[in-house]
This record gives structure tokens, C-alpha cells and sequence, in this order.
């Protein structure tokens, strides 16, 4: 008998240790729901944890605070954030990928094994911010870095979801968005410590036009400060980085 129980406890210890990172809701304020990726809408609680595909929502004046690993994000009022991907790499790093639908958040993003950069990033329909361990504020249009350097990539990307799904099948949530095309965005821009940018997006004049010159990658740099991305009867994006 207890050689029997000591099976059973050596078991859930073994499922405890590999069940990987997990994505908590920590303190809550106002109205907050959840949506798992087949389910209904239902209020969020303190201490929930939040599964792949689920999405989370603030209402006006609420915030959520969510924890993965030792990092902490703050989702700001009238938000809606998926979890697209959570797994822990074999170097020890936590890699997470976060879908921002509208609304902004604020993510300080903290190493798990010290001298392993973490892959942390949050995509919205218009751009991706990436970050290697940090601290910044982002709303798919506005970037600001508290801390730290964050790859700002504008265009719309590839949804980072490592192969799940939505509501039961493949689901992109670029619906309405304008077709920016990632490979034009001259593979990003660095935003440094104390410094802020700025997409512009807008429709380039039609087909064959071009809103500046373009070099071999297809971008262009304009003023000092600023990087124009053009696609010739598409879209075009500008960035502009300045000092907070």
C-alpha cells in the first residue's frame, strides 16, 4: 500500500515538473471575461489560468494583470489579447506569443534562467514587437520602451500560434485589416531605452506608384528618424522613432 502511494505521488510530481509554463491572471479590476477557443464568454477570477487560444477582454475602466513564468503584463481597459503560444525552449527560455486584437498592454518581460534571453512577443494586425527581455508599452500603432531594446517589425505578420487553432479551426484574426506585407518592412526597426515610434500606415497613390524611391530591399529611408516602406498599388508604413 505504500509503495502504492509512493507511485502516485512520484507520478504528479513528474506531470507537475513537465507541465510546462502556465499564463496566470493575476490582480483583476472592473470587468474582465475569458473565451476559450470553443467556448463562451464568462468573468475572468484571480489565480485562472489562462490556456492557448483563450482570449481575454477588459471592459472600460478594467485591467487585467496576467503572469507567465516571472513575467508580468498589464492589459489596459477596452482590450482583446489571445494567447497564441506558450512553451519553454530547451535553453530554459520561455517563448510566448500574444495576439493584440485592439486595445494596448504593458509588458515587463524578465529573464527565467539568468543569461537566457526570453522570445516574448505581442502581434497585432499592423505590426509585431519583440522583445529579448525588457519592458515597453504597445498598442499595434504606438511603441514606447520603459527598458531595453524592442524589434518593432511593421506589416501585418504571420500569426505566431505554433499550430493552434480558433474556435475549432484555423483562424487568422486579420480580419479587415490592410494587406501590409511583412517582407517590406526591411526586416524592422530597433527601439531603444526611452524612445517611442510611430506607424503611419496608409495606401500608397496606386499601381506603379511610389511614395519615395526604393532601395535593393524594396524600403527606403527618408528623413532622419524615419523609414518608409513602400509596395507599389498597396500599402505603405512609415516609422517614426523619437526620444520620449
Amino acid at each position: 500500500m505504500k509503495r502504492h502511494i509512493a507511485v502516485l505521488i512520484g507520478i504528479a510530481l513528474a506531470s507537475f515538473a513537465f507541465a510546462g509554463p502556465q499564463a496566470v491572471l493575476g490582480a483583476l479590476k472592473g470587468k474582465v471575461e475569458v473565451k476559450t477557443a470553443q467556448g463562451d464568454w464568462g468573468p475572468a477570477a484571480e489565480g485562472m489560468n489562462i490556456d492557448l487560444s483563450t482570449t481575454l477582454s477588459t471592459g472600460f475602466d478594467s485591467t487585467a494583470v496576467v503572469l507567465i513564468d516571472k513575467s508580468k503584463l498589464v492589459v489596459k481597459p477596452l482590450t482583446r489579447l489571445t494567447l497564441d503560444k506558450l512553451l519553454e525552449r530547451s535553453s530554459g527560455s520561455v517563448a510566448a506569443s500574444l495576439f493584440l486584437r485592439v486595445g494596448s498592454v504593458q509588458a515587463s518581460v524578465k529573464a527565467t534562467t539568468p543569461g537566457v534571453p526570453q522570445d516574448f512577443k505581442v502581434q497585432s494586425p499592423y505590426s509585431t514587437a519583440s522583445v529579448r527581455g525588457t519592458e515597453f508599452e504597445f498598442d499595434g500603432f504606438h511603441l514606447r520602451v520603459i527598458e531595453g531594446v524592442v524589434r518593432l517589425v511593421p506589416g501585418r505578420p504571420a500569426r505566431d500560434t505554433e499550430g493552434q487553432t480558433q474556435g475549432g479551426g484555423t483562424e487568422t484574426g486579420f480580419e479587415g485589416a490592410l494587406p501590409v506585407d511583412p517582407a517590406n518592412s526591411n526586416g524592422g526597426i530597433n527601439v531603444a531605452q526611452n524612445q517611442q515610434a510611430f506607424l503611419d500606415i496608409h495606401q500608397s497613390l496606386g499601381p506603379g506608384a511610389s511614395l519615395s524611391p526604393t532601395g535593393p530591399s524594396g524600403g527606403s529611408t527618408g528623413a532622419p528618424g524615419q523609414t518608409t516602406n513602400n509596395k507599389p498599388g498597396g500599402v505603405s508604413i512609415t516609422v517614426t522613432v523619437k526620444n520620449s
